[in-house]
């Protein structure tokens, strides 16, 4: 039955119990000289693409993810991409000394009377300290506990003689039966002392005291040479000799005999243990251990020769297509080939060999062979050696058949119409409108109400036929030089503004096309006016980039009239950068470029828009028209002017005036 005071009492003393036990368990961390405190571990996993992003080391948790970036080769060359990495964190007790602690054991600082050095000096403690007393100005010993003036006494050492020292208080030594502090009083109480003493305090309270350097024995007398408890530490040996008493400190201790601390041979040559290899392990006073450090074994049995890399690899560590190593630290990392990524345990090729990796094993198995003959057919050059894209890769089991695409839609654009340009995950395409390779309109509503419309968690349309949505079966899957989401059908579209080579024109020069169509009027207008045109006329190979009309027209802001009327080496320099003249650059060949250096010396850089564009120079000038070709290169139309920085401000600061006048001299 229940009895509430019976069940109280038993609740009090549990409580009790649990208290003392806490402050037993307190006090025997106390007791040993540690304070060890609760810390927190975080580290950061190798950057990789975020469709691959490393897991955390076993033991950490992820904390969440960071921006970063990371370096893969793509077809012979460095490319630097964005990418993810998991920070991960851990919970461990750090080893810690309580404050006048020092070292692996936490020993105790030099004391006098209990008192860490004195309170006299700062101890040189903690995990790495060595026990070293700093004693403060005027004093000195191992534990700061005399005066450096052996004629001082007091607090701080700055007073009078007679009794002296840090514990002294200066009084005079007064010869029996005198007292008082000038020795003047007599008193009954010193009447009878033993030789070697003197008369301690006043009056009445006065006392016999055996005289400094005398001890008093069991007979009561006071005599020279005797050692006492208090003379030496407890690790010292005292001996005598006439009236002089002597403390040395024991075989493995060092100080001064008043005070001893253990001798640590870790603390000198790492205590003959080999450096690169051990770590020297403080045992107890001049005892010491050689330990192999982490992830290494004893050469010969025993660490005090040396130690050396225990394999971290086993059969299973790493898949199949890395490489198990054994790091410094004693753990294992997965490597990967040039031209691979990895997620710290297996590694990812190309976007071409991953397709033909898809269609091999795992759950599209066999189910990709028609899109693998599409894509080698149209598109395997870029799928291996160019990149980084987004590819959307159908479910299709046989290639497509003669006619399967008789649209107007080459085997090329077929291709290009299944890539945007940058790797995304599908939640980065979420609500987005974007622009394929091949030039369709690709739009993604990311809305709850259009899913529950098509029964579809994640899917896409085309803007030339949005009525027919596409379902993205498997998505987020990583390649070296992109990301592949695997989607039910092909996607099939009808010729794009976007054709994939414009070959009009292609036994012509670059200057003979600029003067066949009006829509490079306004260049021309410059190229003709400039003095010193590019040369277009020449054999290339050149990679043109010509403004629209539009883009030239607003322009004229004035500046364009001033370098044709003031500075023609402007304009020259204006035309010269817009000329890359060491290849002939596709649009696809130039989208794997982070940046190129045109005719006039200097940088434009190349990067990708959100929605799947090629963005030239700082101010992100678009691309117009593609793939003009000429016998001597090839021409992109653009929507903007490129301006040199050498060139800015075009326009003057100043704009001085002539002004004229008329003024009357007189004739003498």
């Amino acid at each position: 039955t229940f009895d509430p005071r019976t069940d109280s009492v038993l609740l009090l003393c549990v409580i009790v119990l649990f208290f003392l036990h806490r402050g037993c368990s307190a006090n025997l961390t106390a007791r040993t000289g540690r304070c060890d405190i609760s810390d927190r571990l975080d580290v950061h996993t190798s950057c990789s693409s975020c469709a691959a992003i490393n897991r955390c080391p076993p033991g950490f948790r992820s904390a969440g993810t960071a921006n970063c970036s990371y370096v893969v080769e793509i077809g012979g060359r460095e490319v630097v991409l964005d990418g993810c990495q998991h920070v991960c964190t851990k919970g461990f007790m750090k080893p810690q000394c309580c404050p006048q602690h020092w070292g692996p054991l936490c020993l105790s600082c030099p004391s006098w009377s209990g008192k860490p050095c004195s309170f006299h000096g700062t101890c040189v403690d903690g995990d790495v300290g060595n026990g070293t007393c700093v004693c403060d100005d005027g004093f000195s010993g191992f534990a700061c506990q005399e005066c450096r003036d052996h004629n001082r006494f007091g607090e701080k050492c700055d007073k009078g003689v007679c009794s002296n020292g840090p514990e002294g208080d200066g009084q005079c030594l007064c010869q029996p039966p005198y007292s008082g502090t000038r020795c003047d009083q007599v008193s009954t109480r010193c009447s009878s002392c033993s030789p070697n003493s003197y008369c301690r305090g006043d009056a009445d309270a006065a006392g016999c005291e055996c005289l400094p350097g005398y001890r008093r024995t069991a007979a009561g007398k006071c005599a020279t040479g005797i050692c006492a408890a208090r003379d030496c530490d407890v690790n010292a040996q005292c001996s005598s000799q006439g009236s002089r008493v002597t403390c040395a400190c024991k075989p493995d201790y060092l100080g001064d005999g008043r005070v001893c601390v253990p001798r640590n041979p870790c603390s000198e040559n790492n205590g003959g243990c080999p450096v690169n290899s051990t770590v020297c392990v403080f045992k107890g006073p001049n005892e010491s251990q050689c330990r192999c450090m982490f992830g290494m074994s004893p050469v010969g049995g025993s660490a005090a020769f040396g130690c050396e890399l225990v394999s971290a690899c086993s059969a299973d560590t790493c898949d199949a297509t890395a490489v198990c190593h054994t790091e410094a630290d004693g753990q294992h990392r997965c490597v990967c080939e040039a031209g691979q990524i990895g997620d710290g345990h297996r590694c990812y090729g190309n976007l071409m060999e991953r397709l033909i990796e898809l269609d091999r094993s795992g759950s599209q198995r066999e189910s990709l062979t028609g899109s693998v003959a599409m894509f080698e057919k149209g598109c395997s050059l870029l799928l291996s050696h160019m990149g980084p894209f987004t590819a959307f890769v159908p479910v299709m089991k046989t290639p497509l058949s003669v006619g399967g695409h008789s649209n107007g839609v080459n085997d090329e654009q077929m291709c290009k119409n299944h890539l945007i340009l940058g790797q995304h995950l599908f939640s980065d395409l979420e609500g987005r409108d974007v622009n394929l390779v091949g030039g369709a309109k690709w739009r993604s509503k990311g809305n709850k109400e259009a899913a529950v419309l098509f029964q579809m968690s994640h899917w896409f349309i085309l803007m030339d036929n949005p009525s027919r949505p596409y379902t993205v079966i498997q998505e987020d899957l990583p390649a070296a030089n992109g990301i592949i989401h695997v989607i039910d059908r092909p996607i099939t579209t009808t010729l794009s503004d976007r054709s994939t080579r414009d070959e009009q024109f292609a036994d012509k020069t670059i200057r003979e096309i600029l003067t066949k169509d009006p829509k490079y009027n306004r260049f021309l207008s410059l190229v003709d006016n400039c003095g010193s045109p590019p040369p277009f006329r020449g054999p290339g190979p050149l990679t043109v980039f010509v403004p629209t009309n539009e883009a030239v027209d607003k322009s004229r802001d004035g500046s364009i009239l001033y370098m044709l009327h003031e500075a023609k080496y402007k304009l020259q320099e204006l035309l010269r950068h817009h000329v890359f003249s060491h290849a002939v650059l596709t649009v696809d060949e130039l989208a794997a470029l982070p940046q190129i250096q045109t005719m006039a010396n200097q940088i434009v850089s190349i990067s990708v828009s959100n929605d799947g564009e090629i963005l030239l120079g700082e101010k992100g000038v678009r691309l117009a028209s593609t793939n003009i070709v000429a016998s001597n290169g090839i021409i992109h139309m653009i929507d903007g002017l490129l301006y040199p920085p050498s060139i800015l401000p075009i326009l003057p600061h100043r704009c001085d005036v002539i002004n004229s006048e008329v003024i009357v001299v007189s004739r003498a």
